[in-house]
């Protein structure tokens, strides 16, 4: 994608200009969210923007429940009741898990339409809006069908972060910590200011834009995610086997914090990153007051398992991970940027885990690396 097909403002008469452009070169446009969505945002904005054809809306169940084959087989049912053609144009408007479904959907029915996405937590806005990976989740694991299918055009209207709660604008930040640590230490600021004001515009524009820029940076290296792209999966390994096994209650930002810790302890286990890194990535999420508490303990087979259908897995037995090696550096070896760890460092490190984030705790404890 080039980049007048990302739009990041807080311009709403530059926000509606753009959409109005893309639903008016359709012959028919269909809006999917979820019923929250739309009386907060779409119910509004549809009275003010122009179209040659009134859109039809199709609901989807709120967040990960809406990524299923259920979902998509309704959604896919909809479209060819009303008869949507090849000229025909989707929007996604929501998170992370709405703009998924009908990403994938776009790329399947009448073997592809055009879609756009429209993020509307700080989390899409920053990750999963950008890159063309699309996907629903099946009971074999997260994002286990899917395809790699690209939008018309990404819009990013700033002022929807403003509805988000605290534990919402969280999950955004985890993934931009991410992004500090693979690639850029410098993006920390933005961080902070977003914590410490959430309705900081600019700090928010800048924490979107920087956000895209990085992820976008690495898919034009590797778009079918064959190599470098693989290190925006830092600390998913783990963080999607704790969304599964928690029936999704975990939301996907907290399980990535949670994920980039553990996969920090397997890096200095495997003498890949110095002991301070983890105590480094701990103290920053504990500077915003991060909630680092898992619903329950799991045995640790059942994460062996989920983790044993991962991507990025190369060999038959072995769970591979991204590994870091310092802020802003990921570990790379024989062109390869997912390596596996011994089984019993994979347990070590989820020993760990249960040891300081399981409820009920009164208070988080970090020992052996973090103190």
């Amino acid at each position: 994608m080039t980049q007048d097909q990302y739009l990041v403002t807080a311009d709403k008469k530059a926000f509606f200009s753009k959409w109005s452009q893309y639903m008016t070169r359709a012959d028919q446009s269909v809006i999917v969210c979820d019923k929250k969505v739309y009386k907060l945002y779409v119910e509004k904005m549809l009275k003010e923007l122009f179209f040659k054809t009134k859109p039809l809306v199709y609901f989807v169940e709120e967040g990960e429940e809406g990524k299923t084959r259920k979902s998509k087989e309704g959604l896919e049912d909809f479209l060819f009741k009303h008869k949507i053609s090849k000229k025909g144009l989707l929007v996604g408007i929501g998170g992370g898990a709405v703009l998924d479904l009908v990403g994938f959907t776009a790329s399947t029915y009448l073997r592809s339409i055009n879609y756009i996405s429209i993020p509307t937590t700080l989390l899409a806005m920053v990750d999963s809006c950008v890159g063309g990976k699309t996907a629903i989740n099946t009971r074999f694991g997260k994002n286990t069908l899917g395809s790699f299918y690209l939008p018309l055009g990404v819009l990013t209207f700033i002022p929807f972060t403003q509805s988000l709660n605290l534990d919402q604008n969280f999950d955004g930040l985890a993934e931009v910590i991410k992004y500090s640590i693979i690639k850029d230490p410098s993006i920390l600021e933005n961080v902070n200011a977003v914590y410490l004001n959430s309705r900081d515009k600019s700090a928010l524009l800048g924490i979107v834009n920087t956000g895209q820029r990085i992820k976008q940076a690495v898919v034009d290296r590797d778009f079918m995610d064959s190599g470098a792209r693989q290190i925006l999966n830092f600390g998913h390994t783990v963080a999607h086997a704790i969304e599964v096994l928690h029936g999704f209650k975990i939301s996907h930002g907290h399980a990535v914090a949670l994920g980039m810790l553990v996969e920090t302890f397997i890096s200095i286990e495997q003498k890949i990153a110095p002991a301070h890194l983890l105590k480094d990535l701990f103290q920053v999420l504990k500077d915003i007051n991060f909630n680092l508490k898992i619903l329950e303990p799991k045995p640790l087979t059942h994460y062996l398992e989920v983790m044993s259908r991962d991507k990025k897995n190369r060999e038959k037995g072995k769970i591979y991970f991204v590994m870091v090696q310092d802020w802003g550096k990921c570990y790379a070896a024989n062109n390869h940027f997912s390596h596996s760890a011994p089984m019993h460092t994979i347990e070590k490190a989820l020993d760990w885990m249960h040891a300081n984030f399981s409820k009920p705790k009164s208070e988080v404890k970090c020992g052996l690396y973090v103190k």
